[in-house]
């Protein structure tokens, strides 16, 4: 929960990576796979736990294949807005070489993620670009453990898991998730940041003002690249770390978020639209609510404008746990039967004893 180590084996002066913030936090579980060039090639798995990533350094990456136990070495907690960071540590800097984010995306803990990190075995699902489904990564124990640094990560065994892959996805999607760089090309993109000048195309010298001027304004058009790359790539990551279907919104416009709102009603129709304008859904037999997210505070609303949040506990800690600040969510109640099908009566039932589970 602090960033004291990692900010000792840093100059900020040098390096371009992120200084951090103790505690800092934004919305959502992230995670983030760095491919990092450094003295060995390898790769950094970090999770968002307490305000921080812990973070592990994979020797050979990570793998699909439940077979296979990727050694996951624990190293010191990095700051959160070290997820968008992508380029070069200066070759006089610890963990000097190129880094890219090979991926990014959210998590979810089973259990609470802190206690089981504590415990040595946190077993989570993955929701991110490359890397999806269920993961254990456990801490090694005995001399292999090298007291506590060791971990093992490993892909459990699911639909999204392909036995006898081995590491084939390290080499199936080798390119950057923001940028789509190869490791190469980031090297290079940075070597263009720091040259002194440039050679005319008819292969003449330059004089020492030619010089100058191409290497400001060289500098200057990839500052400009590289600051837009940042705003966007720290976006799409903030992005990330909500549910897929707010990922997907573009182009939207902060404005106060409104107190109260009129949804709209499913009416009667003899027959079913045609065309490809009209979505279809199931219409279940619930309760209409929509959930109010302000600052964190969560306010559940019927469509008649009633207060309903006290009768649902359970409905409201799952909408805490998508972590969002700001909201407004739509949707329907229900209580299904044994075959899947919507209970309105067992919904009041339910009700009537207080247990929305």
């Amino acid at each position: 929960m602090t960033l004291k180590e990692y900010k000792r084996k840093r100059n900020f002066e040098k390096t371009s990576e992120p200084k951090g913030v103790d505690g800092a936090h934004i919305p959502g579980w992230q995670f983030v796979v760095q491919k990092h060039a450094a003295r060995r090639l390898h790769y950094d798995f970090r999770l968002e736990i307490d305000g921080v990533l812990k973070s592990w350094a994979v020797p050979k990456g990570p793998s699909i294949d439940p077979a296979v136990k990727s050694l996951a070495v624990h190293v010191e907690d990095h700051p959160l807005d070290y997820a968008t960071f992508e380029g070069v540590i200066p070759k006089d800097q610890y963990g000097c070489g190129s880094v890219m984010v090979w991926d990014h995306g959210t998590w979810a803990a089973d259990g609470d993620a802190a206690k089981t990190y504590k415990d040595g075995k946190l077993t989570f699902h993955l929701s991110g670009e490359k890397l999806k489904g269920s993961w254990t990564l456990v801490r090694m124990g005995g001399p292999a453990g090298d007291s506590g640094k060791n971990w093992l990560l490993i892909k459990r065994a699911d639909e999204l898991a392909k036995e006898g892959d081995n590491y084939g996805i390290l080499k199936r999607l080798d390119k950057s998730v923001l940028t789509d760089r190869s490791l190469q090309q980031i090297e290079v993109d940075a070597d263009q940041v720091s040259t002194t000048g440039t050679r005319p195309s008819n292969g003449k010298s330059q004089s020492s003002s030619q010089k100058t001027r191409s290497s400001q304004a060289t500098r200057k058009s990839q500052k400009k690249k590289t600051a837009s790359n940042r705003k966007r790539n720290e976006s799409k990551l903030i992005a990330s770390a909500r549910p897929d279907a707010v990922a997907r919104i573009t182009k939207a416009r902060q404005r106060p978020q409104p107190k109260v709102l009129k949804p709209q009603l499913a009416s009667l129709a003899k027959n079913v639209p045609a065309g490809d304008s009209w979505l279809h859904e199931i219409k279940f037999d619930g309760y209409r609510m929509l959930a109010f997210i302000e600052s964190g505070n969560i306010r559940l609303i019927t469509r008649n404008g009633n207060d309903w949040t006290n009768k649902f506990p359970a409905i409201c800690a799952a909408v805490e746990a998508l972590r969002l600040n700001e909201a407004i969510l739509d949707g329907e109640i229900v209580a299904f039967d044994e075959n899947g099908g919507s209970d309105f009566q067992r919904l009041q039932n339910s009700i009537k004893r207080h247990n929305d589970t």
